[in-house]
């Protein structure tokens, strides 16, 4: 028998006893201990640490947690499940979660949280999202630095969305490594690379020559890049060197980072006008991006951040940015790589008059065919 406590609502403690011999599990939210309240019909049952992260507990029959019914139901109990008074929860157990939760660890050098080196046989690597050590199971967070440096024998690795960060030069020199597994985007873009060679996506063949990696999310090949709503923030290499051909944006984020989208093969990006955009950072989209779009809240584009690649089309909705076209240096981010015919796209109204290199080698048409923006057009 084992168990456990953790906070549900303030001021109030659960209790939940496990039997490892039968699937059974009772919580009784009825008052039965002196610090819990008597929950009232309605009460949500809101996510804790212990309730919706799997498997919390793994049974002796090598089993995972895998979620929770109402006794005597199929009715699944999760972060909107009301409670209409005292109930009987009734655990889930999954034998085949534990090769999805624990994988084949073959080969693996996993010390604490972190894998730190690999020395099996296997080419295809999958990186467990936990680990049994004691008796305890811990999460995967980390790939230390230089971990699979120099490996030549592995061709593909499945990383699980516990990873948090990964160290410098931990995927150097994996001159076969072709095919990169994840199974969450939003988990993916806040994973923090600690250069280049730190994502699997990014690495050179034996010429010392940038190699094609085909991403995978949920095991299909990513080549439209859909961003999930509720990202704010697209870390420093994320997709570097991927092979996607275009991303949607979704307006929730706020920053793209160093390198984020250095793809040779982008060349369409996705941002609607209500875009919560505000920093697009050095190389973020350093692709070949025939249009571009600046959303009316960018307040800040840095040096390259767009690439030395040609562009017909840029169209700005931000009026900082609009105001800031001062000199080469700052129209570099946005008016230096333009094809001959390339215009120009100015949301009407906007004040340029500190735009000095946009009104001195553009010059404002008298009529546009974009409603609601001035065109301009090269010298």
């Amino acid at each position: 028998i084992l168990s456990c406590s953790g906070v549900l609502l303030a001021q109030n403690t659960v209790y939940v006893t496990f039997d490892y011999n039968t699937p059974a599990v009772v919580a009784d939210y009825g008052g039965n201990f002196a610090n819990v309240a008597n929950y009232k019909k309605g009460v949500s049952i809101p996510r804790n640490s212990w309730f919706n992260k799997f498997p919390s507990f793994i049974n002796p029959v090598g089993e995972c947690l895998t979620g929770w019914v109402i006794k005597g139901t199929s009715n699944v109990v999760d972060n909107f499940t009301t409670i209409s008074g005292d109930v009987t929860l009734q655990a889930q157990w999954d034998e085949a979660k534990i090769n999805e939760y624990f994988g084949n660890t073959t080969g693996l050098q996993i010390s604490g949280s972190t894998v730190v080196g690999y020395n099996g046989s296997s080419a295809d690597v999958v990186i467990p999202q936990y680990v049994v050590k004691n008796n305890q199971i811990k999460e995967v967070t980390t790939i230390s630095a230089r971990a699979f440096e120099n490996n030549s024998t592995i061709t593909s690795i499945s990383i699980p969305n516990t990873i948090t960060s990964i160290g410098s030069a931990a995927f150097l020199h994996c001159f076969n490594l072709n095919k990169v597994y994840i199974t969450d985007i939003a988990t993916w873009c806040n994973i923090t690379f600690d250069d280049s060679y730190s994502n699997p996506l990014y690495h050179t063949n034996e010429n010392y020559v940038v190699a094609a990696v085909d991403l995978y999310v949920n095991n299909e090949k990513v080549v439209d890049l859909v961003i999930p709503d509720g990202v704010t923030k697209i870390k420093k290499y994320a997709f570097m060197d991927s092979l996607i051909k275009s991303v949607t944006i979704p307006d929730s984020v706020e920053i793209i980072d160093e390198d984020a989208f250095d793809c040779y093969y982008l060349t369409i990006v996705n941002i609607s006008p209500n875009s919560k955009l505000k920093q697009i950072k050095s190389r973020a989209l350093n692709s070949q991006i025939n249009d571009l779009y600046i959303p009316s809240q960018v307040i800040e584009i840095e040096s390259q951040a767009f690439g030395n690649h040609d562009r017909s089309t840029v169209i700005i909705d931000s009026p900082v940015i609009a105001n800031s076209l001062v000199d080469y240096e700052s129209a570099d981010r946005l008016l230096v790589y333009l094809t001959g015919s390339a215009k120009i796209y100015i949301k009407t109204g906007l004040d340029v008059s500190k735009s000095h290199y946009l009104t001195s080698h553009f010059t404002k048409q008298d009529a546009s065919d974009k409603a609601g923006y001035d065109v301009y057009l090269k010298n």
